[in-house]
């Protein structure tokens, strides 16, 4: 791409580096494939009951997946812009089909990615250690719910210190799942709208009426109302 501006009426370069960018989004679209059949694949495991490692570990897995889906993700849809330059085809049906892809792997992965986001929630509320904190929660409120009812001790801390542990254990549950889907939002962006929108931008330059303006730095485009 950086090289593109100074070879764009080279037609040798851009025959040669048209078929090297074939062969990206080639091995790129392969890759999308096969990382959306391993997460789907996972997806439909009905998972047991299991233990906080195991939880982590098939967070970890998951999440190695995602990133490597995105990556293949942002390479096809770069490589689909560049082979827009190369060829120089700048119909409309063909920009708009490019465009639509792109815009269609992406809808895929984004619908994926939550179905593993709840996938990864209701496992790690289903985990041993969810079990085992809810269950302790509900055990020091209930005891110290039953200790005020105790004419000889209902004056004590006791039961108000039962009540307040149960709220600690509650809170320290809810963090433990905050943190983990707080991992899995901040794996989530957007990566490929640029694309999209380029593309869309090529089609208005070369097949609808635009307005240019410019200042001392920069040229603006702006889509021209219709007569």
């Amino acid at each position: 791409m950086n090289n593109y501006k100074f070879n764009w009426d080279n037609e040798k370069y851009k025959d040669h580096k048209h078929i090297l960018v074939q062969d990206i989004k080639r091995e790129a679209e392969q890759s999308i494939i096969l990382y959306r059949e391993q997460l789907t694949k996972a997806l439909s495991k009905k998972a047991l009951i299991q233990s906080g490692q195991e939880v982590k570990a098939a967070l970890n897995k998951t999440m190695t997946r995602l990133n490597d889906y995105q990556l293949a993700l942002y390479t096809f849809s770069f490589s689909s812009f560049l082979e827009v330059m190369l060829l120089e085809n700048f119909d409309t049906n063909y920009l708009n089909s490019i465009a639509d892809k792109i815009q269609e792997y992406s809808d895929d992965y984004t619908s994926l990615y939550e179905k593993c986001s709840e996938k990864i929630e209701k496992d790690s509320k289903s985990s041993l250690e969810g079990y085992a904190l809810k269950g302790l929660s509900k055990l020091s409120s209930g005891a110290g719910k039953i200790v005020e009812k105790i004419p000889v001790i209902n004056k004590s801390q006791l039961d108000e210190n039962l009540i307040k542990a149960g709220g600690i254990i509650q809170d320290a549950d809810t963090n433990r799942l905050r943190n983990i889907m707080q991992i899995l939002t901040n794996g989530h962006t957007d990566y490929v709208s640029s694309f999209v929108e380029n593309i869309r931008t090529i089609d208005n330059l070369y097949n609808q009426s635009v307005l240019l303006m410019f200042d001392s730095e920069n040229i603006y485009i702006a889509k021209a109302a219709n007569a």
